[in-house]
């Protein structure tokens, strides 16, 4: 199997989009901004799928790196301790942003007003950190807050409300972490476990338990969706072997319409059922990697910048996932002061906070991604989420 047959730079720009997508199922838009948006509103109130995106991500660079790291002879240790490296010490400093927040709104507010009112957590649930006492904080900082019995939780994300929702999805992401490390460590039995997991998961999901309970079970289908992507790819069954490559964008296009309907219809879509049907989708894209790898170096300008921005708002997927759901109304304290309009103060928000998840990319995320040679390509190296948060 040959190093182009895994290759998929194309995920990095699809971890980008479902990261934006979860930000604009958060970002509370103006009356102006659901007027001109129209039609299109449903689509983005659908941005909770972002997270069985991030899914079908983590599934494929998973198994692309448990490959790479059989061939390459790596221990498990060290497979589980770049994993970890990975997503804790970002998350860790996107917690002590996250805390500090609604101090900085309060302080640029007094520097206005010359009155400062102390944030406080009294009516405000996403301030109850701010009562939190050293053993919340420990359960928060080692996401095992997610196995916490919490009263009036009916889903996984109300558990970290009092701090920042999307942080449960990490819980279950290293929980996958950590299978696919035992996988490893199994070696030639790798895929029997993964299978006998993926089976048991089945179960759980069809019996719909364990959904409050931490375990990553419930939630493992959609993983196995992205792990059973990279394995059809290894073995060359591709859209490309069909010698219709030039035709990808058909079945493309019926996927993507039959969404875009059922969703304006008022439709939900379950997660997992879109991310059997992200699966196929990202099956049919593979087609498409080596063109997409060729604009990103094309002469023309305003295609290539086009096409590197989506690559670099993938490269950052996993600080803007981190930090959208609170840093936007640190982005809003200030765009208001420029901006009345709602179009143009909602654009400007949007913006600036992508701006500012990106300065936390370069400072607190990117100082812990690690360069390593692999057989797959450094798109194959899980940059989550993840990525990934949901419904809230």
């Amino acid at each position: 199997m040959t190093r182009q047959n895994v290759r998929f730079q194309l995920l990095d720009a699809l971890r980008g989009l479902a990261a934006l997508w979860v930000f604009t199922f958060h970002y509370g838009f103006s009356d102006a901004s659901r007027m001109a948006l129209g039609w299109g509103m449903p689509l983005l109130r659908q941005g909770h799928l972002g997270v069985p995106m991030f899914f079908v991500l983590s599934g494929y660079c998973l198994m692309a790196s448990v490959r790479t790291a059989v061939r390459d002879g790596e221990s498990t240790a060290s497979f589980l301790g770049r994993r970890f490296l990975r997503i804790f010490p970002p998350y860790w400093f996107s917690i002590a942003v996250v805390a500090s927040v609604p101090f900085i709104i309060e302080g640029l507010s007094a520097w206005k007003t010359g009155h400062y009112i102390s944030p406080s957590a009294s009516g405000n649930i996403n301030l109850g950190y701010l009562t939190y006492t050293p053993g919340a904080w420990l359960r928060v900082l080692t996401l095992t807050q997610v196995f916490a019995s919490v009263p009036g939780a009916t889903n996984l994300q109300y558990k970290f409300t009092t701090i920042n929702a999307v942080y449960w999805t990490l819980a279950i992401e290293f929980q996958f972490y950590l299978l696919m490390a035992v996988a490893l460590a199994l070696r030639s039995r790798a895929l029997s476990f993964i299978g006998g997991v993926t089976l048991a998961s089945a179960g759980i999901w069809l019996l719909g338990i364990w959904g409050v309970s931490g375990v990553c079970l419930p939630y493992w289908p959609m993983f196995a969706v992205g792990i059973l992507l990279f394995l059809i790819i290894e073995r060359g069954w591709t859209y490309r072997r069909l010698d219709v490559r030039g035709r990808a964008w058909l079945p493309l296009s019926i996927l993507v319409g039959v969404f875009v309907a059922v969703t304006i219809a008022g439709h939900q879509t379950s997660d997992t059922s879109f991310a059997i049907g992200f699966g196929v989708t990202l099956w049919c894209l593979h087609a498409l990697d080596d063109s997409y790898r060729s604009r990103l170096s094309s002469p023309n300008r305003s295609g290539r910048v086009f096409f590197r921005t989506a690559q670099y708002v993938g490269l950052m997927s996993y600080s803007l996932y981190l930090l959208h759901g609170r840093v936007q109304f640190l982005a809003l304290q200030i765009c208001r002061q420029v901006a009345s309009s709602g179009l143009v103060q909602d654009a400007l928000t949007m913006l600036t906070t992508c701006l500012l998840c990106y300065a936390f990319y370069v400072c607190f995320e990117r100082p812990f991604i690690r360069s390593r040679v692999a057989a797959v390509a450094p798109s194959a190296q899980l940059r989550m989420p993840a990525a990934s948060t949901v419904s809230v």
